[in-house]
């Protein structure tokens, strides 16, 4: 008989525990990896760009690829994004490749343009 007491107690405490709960919410989702872009290629060879002009979609991370196909060093560095310039290796030497990340968060033109030759230069449109 005390053994048939305290199921009914245990029963009766564990149901009424329950029934004055409120619902859980569901867990909010994380967010999922960065969207990932793709890779763009710019050559730089002497003393300019190509392609000279470069699209990408705001808030996507590119993989810039841009090997040195000229005879001197170049490089390519991304102008007034928010946060700093962007850019590539600071010397790409002749028949070297330099390989960056570039996300951009705010559309708009930028101006690519080495440092080591200021004709040279291009442009980034990022859209939305």
């Amino acid at each position: 008989m005390r053994c048939t007491v305290w199921l009914l107690i245990v029963a009766l405490v564990g149901a009424g525990g329950c029934a004055g709960r409120a619902p859980q919410p569901a867990p909010t989702p994380t967010a999922g990896p960065p969207r990932v872009g793709g890779v763009i290629t710019i050559l730089m060879k002497d003393n300019f760009y190509e392609p000279s002009s470069v699209e990408i979609t705001a808030g996507v991370a590119y993989e810039f690829v841009t090997p040195n196909q000229g005879t001197t060093v170049h490089n390519l560095v991304i102008q007034g994004v928010e946060g700093g310039d962007i850019t590539s290796d600071i010397a790409v030497n002749p028949g070297q490749t330099s390989r960056f990340t570039v996300r951009i968060d705010r559309p708009g033109t930028y101006r690519m343009q080495c440092t080591y030759h200021p004709e040279m230069t291009g442009e980034l449109r990022v859209v939305r």
